[in-house]
């Protein structure tokens, strides 16, 4: 059987209740904030995102080895960096590509599009600009490694078919959607679909994901590197996915307390409503016999 198959094992899924709590409640409290209600707040939150999709590109860069500092990625992606050598102009590509597929993804998220393989050839598509015309958006045909793993890839022969089974596996309602997201991301990566960006790939189809969701974004920064890759390959090393969930429910509280802090003031008198209001109780029960809730997060049981 296919190694991504075991990282949907709900066997491996208890105890992590504790982990998806704290980040369930920020992620609550965010959209209790609705959009901004003056200029103000609409220019600073602005703004942050801008100063958001720097961050997100600087580190999903550095992961892969980019050397451009953060300022240097702010420089790329406002179109004034001039490369001084084949590394950073490739380095700057990359940059490039990354915000673009973001910026797809996030789209793509907002009009519901569902995950599915389309979706990660057209988002490869856009985050390789540094490549091939030949290999961007196409599933690789031969053997691939990843540098510094012991996960071996699949034969390219299968990755077509593991990709449509991923699609099904990510969909499972008795996951939580946060242990899903950190399910797929980690079964992305294994799969390693195409024969270079898969990093990228997956971090923006982890956004995607998060997104459609109800959830923020997350940036994983430069300074995290380590604890990402260390995450990911515990997770076949040790067969424990606690790490890597854990990493992604922290920027989701990160993220959600940074935009908190700019929007909380804009809170509603109808989202300020005593929570034991038995009308309001009535209302979320409804919703949550749906499976979501009233801040539009999808609600799910983690085993």
């Amino acid at each position: 059987m296919e190694p991504i198959y075991t990282y949907f094992d709900l066997g491996n899924m208890a105890g992590m209740e504790s982990l998806v709590t704290d980040a369930d409640a920020a992620a609550r409290r965010l959209a209790e904030c609705g959009e901004p209600k003056n200029a103000e707040r609409r220019i600073a939150i602005e703004g942050y995102e801008e100063s958001f999709i720097v961050r997100m590109t600087h580190g999903s860069a550095s992961i892969e080895g980019s050397t451009l500092t953060l300022a240097e990625t702010a420089l790329v992606l406002d179109h004034e960096f001039v490369p001084s050598n084949h590394k950073q102009r490739d380095d700057m590509m990359s940059s490039i590509g990354i915000a673009d597929a973001y910026r797809y993804a996030m789209r793509q998220a907002k009009e519901g599009r569902i995950f599915d393989r389309s979706l990660m050839q057209d988002i490869h598509e856009r985050v390789s600009i540094d490549m091939d015309d030949s290999v961007r958006g196409i599933l690789r045909t031969i053997p691939v490694y990843i540098r510094g793993s012991m996960t071996v890839p699949p034969d390219p022969m299968k990755v077509r078919t593991l990709l449509d089974d991923l699609a099904f596996l990510c969909s499972n309602p008795d996951l939580h959607p946060l242990v899903g997201v950190a399910a797929t991301h980690k079964a992305f990566e294994s799969i390693h679909p195409f024969v270079d960006g898969n990093g990228r790939t997956g971090r923006a189809l982890m956004n995607f994901q998060l997104a459609s969701y109800g959830y923020p974004p997350i940036a994983i920064d430069a300074e995290r590197r380590g604890e990402y890759i260390s995450a990911l390959e515990e997770w076949d090393v040790s067969h424990d996915p606690k790490p890597l969930v854990s990493l992604i429910c922290k920027q989701v509280i990160f993220e959600s307390e940074n935009r908190m802090a700019i929007l909380a003031p804009s809170i509603s008198a109808a989202s300020k409503q005593d929570p034991h209001d038995r009308a309001a109780s009535a209302t979320d029960e409804a919703r949550r016999a749906n499976g979501t809730c009233a801040d539009g997060i999808r609600k799910g049981p983690i085993l």
